[in-house]
């Protein structure tokens, strides 16, 4: 899921909050992995923030996106299209539980 940071909230309980709004899924934050991707858009600085987290329930689309699907680490270059598959891999691979 995408989305932001709303006023006064940290990272983990935003990352909670989207995959509860978005997916209908409790998620549980084990862990930090890392971030990358800073860029500004229309003045806003944007990052993208990587947890390590357990999901509780099955996801279910709420119309924002347009499907879910689960792939191991090594099938993410056949599905990333952003040059970014590489560094999505190590951050996963990072966490002590992967």
């Amino acid at each position: 899921p995408g989305g932001g940071v709303e006023e006064n909230e940290d990272l983990e309980s935003a990352l909670v909050r989207e995959l509860e709004e978005e997916m209908q899924i409790k998620a549980i934050v084990l862990g930090y992995t890392g971030k990358y991707y800073d860029y500004q858009n229309r003045g806003r600085q944007f990052r993208t923030y990587f947890y390590y987290c357990k999901a509780e329930g099955d996801p279910v689309l709420n119309g924002e996106n347009e499907g879910i699907m689960f792939v191991d680490a090594e099938q993410l270059p056949e599905y990333r299209t952003d040059g970014q598959a590489d560094l999505y891999i190590q951050l996963l691979k990072s966490h002590p539980d992967s």
